[in-house]
């Protein structure tokens, strides 16, 4: 599959830190297509998450549209999402580069008032309240364990079931 020959129905998914986010603005400045951050879905304010079954029936509204463009990993709803989608984009970004740009990232949202937090938080002026250092520590363990333990596992099974729909970007 090629990125100009892609469908309408768009999901990005990756390890945090592996450039989703900026691909996905850059697939939705290309074709128009609805974007939807999975990460500004799910939380609200001071970082409290929406019940499941509430994040679970906004994915379903959002898979029943004709076009979009889906950022986030979230694994209860990953294969959903791929048997919905038109193309599956998978984010492969060395783990060393993931690290880097999450701390890259942590220091400007500390600098420049939350800039790439979830959208209620950053609007809620909330950025003070961001997750504290020992959070930040916990992310990049969360962020090493979905490198070695689970990208491999959510790869066979999308390539298995969606291979004709897969794009994959080595960064």
């Amino acid at each position: 599959m090629d990125i100009n020959n892609i469908g309408k129905r768009i999901i990005i998914i990756g390890s945090p830190g592996s450039g989703k986010t900026f691909l996905s603005k850059k697939l939705n400045k290309k074709f128009k297509y609805p974007l939807y951050h999975l990460d500004d879905i799910y939380w609200k304010e001071d970082w409290v998450s929406i019940p499941d079954n509430v994040f679970q029936s906004k994915i379903l509204d959002i898979l029943k549209k004709d076009e979009f463009i889906i950022d986030g990993n979230y694994g209860d709803s990953i294969y959903l999402r791929a048997e919905k989608a038109d193309t599956i984009i998978i984010m492969k970004t060395p783990l060393y580069l993931c690290l880097f740009r999450i701390l890259k990232r942590t220091i400007q949202n500390k600098l420049y008032n939350g800039k790439h937090l979830p959208k209620k938080i950053r609007i809620a002026n909330k950025f003070k309240k961001q997750k504290s250092n020992e959070n930040t520590f916990l992310f990049l363990i969360y962020t090493i364990k979905y490198n070695v333990f689970y990208k491999g596992k959510i790869l066979a099974n999308l390539v298995s079931d969606h291979s004709e729909k897969i794009i994959q970007i080595k960064r």
